[in-house]
């Protein structure tokens, strides 16, 4: 009998294991079912979140937000590199390759007040609506024992959509060696056309009015401390 018992126990551990289908990092630093995010100020703070397949097959899924504990005027969005910022609290079917990497989601989460907020992310099975996997991202002015999520905060520039339309959303990520910072739109004479004050050492996003723009070519730059660190090309089509 005890036997049997070590068995299943053994068996169900096996099972347990294999049925990871998501790894999850922000800046870099891996993390299983629980990140820790330290606010400071009030404000707006976007929380990056690359998520990896590791199974060997195609998932077939939907993203749900679940509100566990908000403080006072708190508020969580989901927000996709393709379709920007969702008021809705589960998204529509989204598909990712085996072994495949999802670089462009993120938390946006706005406040006013540095209490303890809770938010579930549900992977869900599109066609049953299973959990395939989850995590918390808290949110609180500290920890007792935090997360360091800016341990190598890695430079990166990429705007969408691209071709932009009426808008477009830029997402940086500026190292922590660099201050003062701002995000520059120029036009193919080199003249600048729109400038975005941002802080050095973050992540985050801005957005820039297109609707004001001509058809064309435009190129969109972080500027840290005087110095070029990134130039990427936007193309505006009404």
């Amino acid at each position: 009998m005890k036997k049997l018992y070590l068995f299943l126990v053994l068996a169900l551990g096996i099972i347990t294991i294999q049925a990871q289908n998501f790894t999850f990092s922000n800046n870099g630093v891996a993390f299983t079912n629980e990140l820790n995010v330290s606010l400071n100020g009030k404000g707006d703070t976007a929380v990056f979140v690359h998520f990896t397949n590791v199974t060997q097959n195609e998932i077939k899924y939907k993203v749900q937000l679940v509100k566990m504990q908000m403080s006072e005027e708190a508020n969580a969005l989901m927000c996709f590199e393709d379709t920007g910022c969702l008021s809705d609290t589960i998204t529509s079917e989204r598909t990712i390759v085996a072994g495949g990497t999802f670089e462009g989601f993120d938390l946006l989460y706005q406040y006013s007040s540095l209490d303890l907020s809770i938010v579930k992310v549900n992977f869900l099975n599109s066609t049953t609506g299973e959990v395939l996997q989850s995590f918390n991202a808290n949110f609180a002015e500290q920890f007792s024992n935090p997360v360091i999520l800016e341990k190598s905060i890695p430079l990166s520039l990429s705007a969408y959509p691209n071709p932009a339309t009426n808008y477009s959303t830029i997402k940086y990520s500026i190292p922590s060696r660099y201050s003062n910072a701002k995000i520059v739109v120029r036009n193919t004479l080199g003249a600048v056309i729109k400038t975005m004050i941002v802080k050095g050492g973050t992540t985050g996003r801005v957005s820039v009015n297109a609707s004001d723009l001509n058809n064309g070519v435009y190129f969109y730059s972080i500027i840290a401390d005087g110095t070029t660190l990134s130039t990427k090309k936007l193309v505006v089509k009404h």
